[in-house]
């Protein structure tokens, strides 16, 4: 059986491409899928998007051994697409709810060539945060269920010691990792987060990460879900749960700043917010939260931040003209606090370091510094793109007496 000839089904420079299961038989053998492309101007085009990770949804038990590789094959009458594990368990789900395979799904590995890299950077680059802005909803897939899945969605939260544990497991799972969630559910005015045949509207979860990680119910959270001996004793599996049941209360902040802060400090406010989060490649960093802004701001106007097929796309190359765009934007310096110094970088820039103000997004332990001011006095930067160097006006506050690596110095 043949791979699935894109080349038949062509896209425009607004289109996508949709699936939705044509025919499923009890078993699984002979389910078939089809494909069509819509124009996203198309009121009529309703479809879901689905956010999900691509690689084991936890890193632990059945899931452990999971390949991030596509090894299962979906067919399209006498063509396949091969998808990830993960990805397959979802489309399991559709074939067996009846509400979604009655449904339109936008799924990246799928409707999205992947051999074709001036198609995917077009659709990733340029009507990706679209993609989601329209769509009816975003499913946010975070893998097959488990055993804590069952008993999280059958217990009382308030009387059942088992359920932090359960609420914890679900907050390890690595969907909440990476960087493009934050567009991904940020963007669409409805979100479903989904783990195996489990949904739950968004607000509602959003309501309880609130809760959870802001209220009186933060140290008790915190006591429940990692003290419990279950969970184990590594100190990395114990912080997880801690993190990342803050997330859905960092995504509401940031849609409050796209409505009140200026774009460019959206960009900047966000990059902080989300400085560990994971992205495959170092650069989506920032490529990941563009379509925060690009509905907002001329991106005719900030042209460093225009991705373009073919040109260095390297995460240096990003950084820097990130860091550079924002300095002449943002008309504050607070970008200079997010420089970690050349001890903690990791990408280069022509084989050497990158300029010391500029930060390096892949390093996700913060230095921790922040602004004391009541309100953050403008310094406009003059940035000299060819020495790489920065000219800012001075005020003389105190001498330095001596100077050390802060991290290890603190």
């Amino acid at each position: 059986m043949t791979t699935l000839g894109y080349s038949d089904i062509p896209l425009g420079p607004n289109e996508i491409r949709l699936v939705s299961l044509e025919s499923s038989e009890e078993g699984g053998a002979q389910d078939k899928w089809k494909i069509r492309v819509v124009n996203l101007a198309d009121e009529a085009a309703s479809y879901y998007a689905v956010s999900y990770r691509w690689g084991a949804p936890l890193l632990e038990g059945r899931f452990k051994t999971m390949t991030n590789d596509p090894i299962s094959p979906i067919q399209f009458n006498n063509s396949v697409v091969k998808v990830t594990k993960n990805l397959s368990g979802f489309l399991d789900q559709v074939k067996s709810d009846k509400k979604l395979k009655e449904n339109e799904f936008w799924i990246d590995a799928i409707c999205i060539n992947q051999s074709d890299h001036k198609e995917r950077s077009h659709q990733v680059s340029t009507i990706m945060a679209r993609i989601y802005r329209s769509a009816a909803c975003v499913i946010a897939w975070l893998g097959d269920a488990d055993l804590h899945t069952d008993q999280s969605a059958s217990v009382d939260f308030v009387s059942d010691q088992s359920s932090w544990k359960s609420t914890a497991k679900l907050f390890e799972r690595t969907y909440w990792n990476r960087s493009w969630i934050i567009q991904e559910l940020v963007l669409p005015e409805k979100v479903t987060v989904r783990c195996g045949k489990y949904s739950i509207n968004w607000s509602v979860l959003s309501k309880a990460s609130h809760n959870i990680s802001t209220g009186a119910w933060r140290e008790f959270f915190y006591n429940q879900a990692t003290g419990m001996e279950s969970l184990g004793s590594d100190a990395k599996t114990v912080r997880i749960p801690q993190r990342n049941y803050g997330i859905p209360t960092i995504l509401e902040a940031t849609k409050e700043s796209m409505a009140t802060e200026h774009q460019t400090n959206v960009l900047l406010y966000t990059l902080i917010r989300s400085r560990d989060f994971e992205a495959t490649n170092w650069e989506d960093k920032v490529y990941a939260l563009m379509g925060l802004i690009e509905d907002s701001v001329d991106v005719g106007k900030m042209p460093l931040l225009r991705h373009e097929f073919g040109e260095d796309c390297s995460a240096a190359r990003t950084y820097l003209k990130t860091a550079i765009q924002l300095l002449r934007d943002c008309e504050e310096l607070l970008i200079l606090s997010c420089a970690e110094g050349t001890s903690f970088q990791h990408v280069k820039i022509n084989a050497g370091i990158l300029p010391s103000w500029v930060p390096d997004w892949s390093e996700p332990s913060p230095l921790g510094l922040r602004v004391t001011e009541g309100e953050i006095a403008r310094w406009p930067a003059v940035v000299d793109e060819e020495k790489l160097t920065v000219a800012i006006g001075d005020l003389k506050v105190d001498e330095i007496s001596f100077r050390g690596e802060p991290k290890r110095d603190i």
